[in-house]
């Protein structure tokens, strides 16, 4: 057995159908953002962001660009659903209040 990591779900992702993004921290020592790349270029349309200065956890290491692309990604894919909203804005608040970016 190779001492490398096993990529389970791989050959799965060209069949992938649905809106795809990849949120990867600039310096994730696990996974290279070139790695990332490769992977999310397996997906047909997904869109790829880097988070700058952030580690292997992204949403603890840089919460509001983590927040700030995951909003986006969220108004993208409502955008493109007939204005059926995917998205509650509950679920928003709640996002941005356990990330500590509650604006109320």
């Amino acid at each position: 057995m190779g001492s490398g990591p096993t990529y389970v779900l791989l050959s799965e992702l060209p069949a992938l159908r649905v809106p795809t993004s990849f949120l990867w921290a600039e310096h994730d020592a696990f996974m290279t953002v070139a790695e990332g790349r490769a992977i999310a270029a397996l997906v047909r349309g997904a869109r790829f962001d880097v988070i700058p200065d952030a580690g292997h956890l992204p949403s603890w290491d840089e919460p509001e660009a983590t927040a700030e692309l995951i909003e986006r990604e969220l108004d993208i894919v409502d955008a493109g659903c007939g204005g059926i909203e995917l998205a509650p804005a509950d679920f928003r608040n709640f996002s941005a209040s356990r990330s500590g970016l509650d604006s109320r």
